[in-house]
């Protein structure tokens, strides 16, 4: 049972909220939202982009360290060329990760109250689901906490029937395998 020391936080400074801004503001497919209404939809596309562009960049920064950026912004690149394409389960160019990512809207809320949802047509054989939540994002910093990993097997055989999330298979997150404990050492000071 996962529990909140295996929750991975990742800190983005401002350069790295510049540049998912940027490549945010650059999404510009409608796709479709099944919380919200169509109408409700248009106006919050600008947001939607970012986060699910913030998860993406945090998860990629988790497992790659300094070589995130050149790895976000090609898959990016790609994403953007094949908006209406689906990406086969896959957040990272060549990987079988999709980052499931929410705004964590209340920060007083337990990380572990949160739910992971794959809509069925987001099913992928092998693919790895991440849950990630990001805190509201700020001119200075965003914390972006990566909870949790779920594989399709471990997702309910069938969708929830009722809620907010009806129609996607959701796994709380207290059931998710906790992510590994990765630590980037560039900066500590080599052995004598």
């Amino acid at each position: 049972m996962l529990t909140e020391a295996d929750i991975r936080p990742v800190t983005l400074q401002p350069w790295e909220l510049s540049i998912i801004r940027a490549m945010a503001s650059t999404w510009d497919y409608p796709g479709r939202s099944n919380i919200r209404g169509r109408d409700d939809r248009a106006g919050t596309l600008g947001m939607d982009a970012l986060v699910g562009m913030l998860g993406q960049y945090a998860g990629t920064k988790f497992l790659f360290g300094a070589a995130a950026l050149d790895k976000f912004l090609v898959s990016r690149w790609h994403a953007n060329k094949h908006k209406l394409q689906s990406d086969g389960g896959t957040d990272l160019d060549g990987g079988n990760v999709d980052f499931k990512t929410s705004l964590r809207r209340d920060s007083g809320k337990s990380l572990l109250s949160y739910r992971l949802a794959v809509r069925p047509r987001e099913l992928h054989e092998g693919a790895v689901y991440i849950l990630v939540l990001a805190d509201a994002p700020t001119d200075d910093r965003t914390i972006v906490h990566l909870i949790g990993w779920a594989s399709r097997e471990m997702l309910p055989t069938y969708p929830a029937t009722d809620g907010p999330l009806a129609g996607a298979h959701v796994l709380p997150a207290r059931e998710l395998h906790p992510l590994p404990p990765f630590r980037w050492r560039y900066f500590e000071r080599c052995a004598a």
